[in-house]
């Protein structure tokens, strides 16, 4: 975990469910120029008693970490209701997981207001769409 880790309240929703999460934000290095944000969704079982809850039928499986990532204009809080649900089902033992992360691409979500500066300059100002439209396969 790295120094970087923020706790956040717990996430309360409509429907009455709730995810705890902790913010997390990697500053940019030498390897790769971007800020990147992520939340880490702790499983409430493992949060509680630093394992997960495993059925007494034996043959369970050993709990996993799920890693989140989002598709062009959507951000890493869009699977907070996927993981009520998931977290939900461990109940009946049906799924074991003991946290998930969600990640944010650097040009979207909470990523991109730090790394506002760096993405509209040289040579990240013309990627993805921009460089689509410029190209002729957007002049049908």
């Amino acid at each position: 975990m790295s120094d970087n880790c923020t706790p956040r309240d717990i996430l309360q929703h409509k429907n009455g469910m709730s995810v705890q999460f902790e913010a997390v934000t990697l500053p940019p290095g030498p390897q790769y120029p971007f800020h990147i944000c992520a939340k880490r969704y702790p499983h409430p079982d493992f949060r509680a008693t630093g394992r997960a809850r495993i059925p007494s039928g034996g043959g369970a499986a050993q709990p996993v970490t799920l890693l989140l990532l989002h598709s062009t204009s959507f951000h890493k809080e869009i699977y907070e209701p996927v993981l009520e649900r998931l977290f939900s089902r461990t109940a009946d033992g049906a799924l074991h997981i003991r946290e998930a992360w969600a990640v944010d691409c650097p040009n979207h979500g909470e990523s991109t207001t730090l790394n506002a500066g760096l993405l509209l300059g040289p040579p990240y100002d013309e990627y993805c769409t921009f460089h689509f439209l410029k190209s002729k396969m957007s002049k049908g």
